[in-house]
């Protein structure tokens, strides 16, 4: 029995909370008719986390198991061509289900696409023009940041089964663990730490005086 991840987006407004309830919209029932309307099989999904009435969402994470190994896209775009009158998306279904080196390709490909925004970078700089030399180094690490950290959520289970990326991600997190671990220890950090707590707190402190008024 295939077993599908999904990534799913919805506006929240129309329906009482992700959970189904009896006799009230909410998104599960959405989902589970449109698997029902494709598929021809009830069930039940799963998901990662859940929200309440009203409440949006840009990357819920569902699963659910299907009787037939449908390919992953065509799930995606049945559920999708199943949702067109609901404003609930299914998004990057895909990208679970193919081999590990297109999930490698896919993980890649952003950063190499953004090597130009680098590049510009270097080339401002070297004509002396810092504002925007600054501007394409930012810019270039927001978008990384972003897509590869999205794109590493959705198919590490699939890079995980790549022997050498599975060893380089597990040395890589226990390092960063423990220098993180060594920063927090050092007084400076901590004192900084502190610092921040009573600005946070002083800063809370005034904004309630303003509304106590």
């Amino acid at each position: 029995m295939p077993r599908y991840r999904l990534t799913i987006e919805y506006d929240g407004r129309p329906y009482r909370g992700f959970q189904a309830q009896a006799d009230l919209p909410s998104v599960q029932a959405s989902l589970e008719r449109a698997i029902h309307a494709f598929s021809g099989e009830t069930l039940r999904i799963n998901a990662a986390g859940r929200t309440d009435t009203g409440v949006h969402a840009t990357g819920q994470v569902v699963h659910l198991d299907l009787e037939r190994d449908w390919p992953a896209a065509t799930v995606m775009n049945a559920l999708n061509a199943h949702l067109v009158e609901e404003p609930i998306a299914v998004l990057e279904a895909w990208l679970k289900k193919q081999p590990p080196w297109i999930a490698l390709l896919a993980f890649a490909t952003p950063s190499v696409l953004i090597l130009p925004i680098k590049f510009s970078a270097i080339f401002f700089a070297a004509h002396h023009r810092f504002f925007l030399a600054i501007a394409a180094v930012v810019i270039g690490k927001i978008l990384a940041t972003a897509i590869v950290a999205r794109l590493y959520v959705v198919l590490r289970p699939t890079l995980m089964t790549i022997g050498w990326f599975a060893r380089a991600d597990t040395w890589f997190f226990y390092w960063r663990d423990r220098a993180y671990a060594f920063v927090r220890a050092l007084p400076a950090w901590q004192a900084a730490r502190a610092a921040i707590d009573r600005m946070r707190l002083r800063l809370m402190e005034l904004v309630s005086a303003l509304f106590a008024r």
